[in-house]
């Protein structure tokens, strides 16, 4: 025999075919490795949204301190912002509006001290109307935002002192005096809001029960509820929608569907492959 013709004779040798049992632990390796795959895809968007929770009420503006202690209600915070609000309401006689902490709204008790955070909006009464100017966040200073001809609005801003707080609560204007006590701008116009003087703990005793029925409304109901006075999804404890709780379903459901598919076309593989050294099927025509 020449020399080489054994290492020709290996090379031009068939491959091993691998027998049934090799077959299915090859495959089922394969299988694990796709549904890994699937699971980590599937839960990647909850997984991604809880680890990044929506900003919440009191976090969105800096706290403005105790309202005994805070500044006038018509007077800006700095003066770059006194003349941005001149310049957009025509009058350095405007209100700047606040509203309640979530805190205050969950009924904390040093909430009180603290009970208000900007809303980044001012109003100015005018002959007839009202204009409202607020801090437009893709131009970053304060601008017009419109104007009406609520003129009874109008007349009672000019009636609050410059030290009172002109509050906005689900669409009823309150005022928020030095004093501690809590009163409706336009009484006759009032929902839920009381309408005479009351003191801040009273208030906010009486407010913080409605904040918390509308959160167990939301998270007994079907999902379409209210957190902290907006229309949203169910919430959590602390107010934000129950995002975990709403997709994990749907992600865990697409995984169960992508395995059974997968169990499914392997079943179908190894029915129609016939064993090692069975003879070819014959399809009779």
């Amino acid at each position: 025999m020449p020399l080489g013709c054994g290492t020709l004779d290996a090379m031009a040798a068939p491959p091993r075919r691998l027998s049934p049992a090799e077959r299915r632990r090859r495959r089922t390796r394969t299988l694990a490795l796709v549904v890994a795959i699937a699971l980590v895809a599937t839960l990647a968007v909850p997984l991604a949204a809880l680890a990044a929770p929506g900003q919440t009420a009191s976090q969105s503006t800096p706290s403005q301190g105790p309202a005994s202690q805070a500044p006038a209600g018509s007077a800006p915070r700095t003066a770059p912002e006194a003349e941005e609000v001149r310049d957009a309401l025509g009058t350095t006689d405007a209100h700047e509006v606040w509203m309640w902490t979530t805190a205050f709204l969950r009924g904390e008790a040093s909430a009180l001290d603290d009970p208000l955070e900007s809303a980044d909006q001012w109003v100015a009464a005018t002959e007839g109307g009202t204009r409202t100017a607020w801090r437009d966040p893709d131009e970053g200073r304060v601008v017009l935002a419109g104007w009406d001809d609520d003129a009874e609005l109008g007349q009672a801003l000019r009636e609050l002192a410059p030290e009172d707080r002109l509050v906005t609560d689900e669409g009823e204007w309150l005022v928020l005096r030095p004093d501690g006590t809590v009163s409706a701008v336009l009484p006759e116009r009032v929902g839920d809001a009381p309408t005479g003087p009351v003191t801040l703990e009273e208030f906010q005793s009486e407010r913080s029960a409605r904040w918390e029925a509308v959160l167990a409304d939301a998270q007994d109901g079907d999902g379409e509820g209210m957190a902290g006075g907006g229309a949203g999804a169910s919430a959590d404890e602390d107010g934000r929608p129950g995002t975990l709780r709403s997709v994990v379903p749907w992600a865990v459901g697409a995984a169960l569907l992508l395995t059974g598919t997968a169990l499914a076309v392997r079943a179908r593989r190894e029915h129609r492959e016939p064993p090692v050294g069975a003879a070819p099927r014959t399809v009779r025509r």
